[in-house]
């Protein structure tokens, strides 16, 4: 993973219809029809975010608090995720 680096959050469309959530006890909004999952049920510090179109965002808080992607993951890291959060019935 030394490729992996932190970088803006993805941009969506401002009229996408979006939710709030709280990552880390801050308060973020991301698109309605996103599936998610947190990294522990406790901390909720990393979001997985899974558009329709099937693209995994690992997200998080940098120490300002700004929402930030996780981003420079290999292939094999990225379906690890999408089995270990998003199994296939899920999808």
């Amino acid at each position: 993973m030394k490729d992996a680096h932190l970088t803006d959050r993805p941009r969506v469309p401002a009229s996408a219809p979006r939710v709030s959530i709280y990552l880390d006890g801050s308060k973020v909004s991301i698109p309605a029809d996103w599936h998610i999952a947190f990294s522990s049920a406790k901390g909720k510090d990393t979001m997985y975010a899974v558009e329709p179109n099937g693209v995994l965002h690992v997200l998080t808080l940098d120490p300002q608090g700004r929402l930030r992607e996780l981003s420079g993951l290999t292939d094999a890291l990225i379906e690890d995720i999408m089995s270990w959060r998003f199994p296939r019935g899920a999808r």
